[in-house]
């Protein structure tokens, strides 16, 4: 979550951050089988959730301000991934 974010998302920011560390322990782990481990952790894409931070001030426009690309996820980013 950015630094200074008004809305309480404590919960699903250490559960987002506990699948990227999972994710690279089972990599380090199983890498000398062979076996490579791979997670797909979107940033903001439109969904109930993140609509859910508009009763904290947020809006597409300031979520936006903050992504690299200046825009939301959607499916066709995640296509194939």
């Amino acid at each position: 979550a950015p630094a200074g974010q008004e809305a309480p998302t404590h919960a699903y920011d250490v559960s987002k951050a506990a699948v990227h560390h999972l994710t690279r322990k089972m990599a380090a782990d199983l890498a000398p089988r062979g076996i490579t481990v791979n997670a797909i952790a979107p940033g903001y894409v439109p969904s109930r959730m993140s609509k859910g931070l508009e009763a904290y001030g947020a809006t597409k426009e300031k979520i936006e301000k903050g992504i690299p690309l200046g825009r939301m996820g959607n499916a066709t980013d995640m296509i194939g991934a």
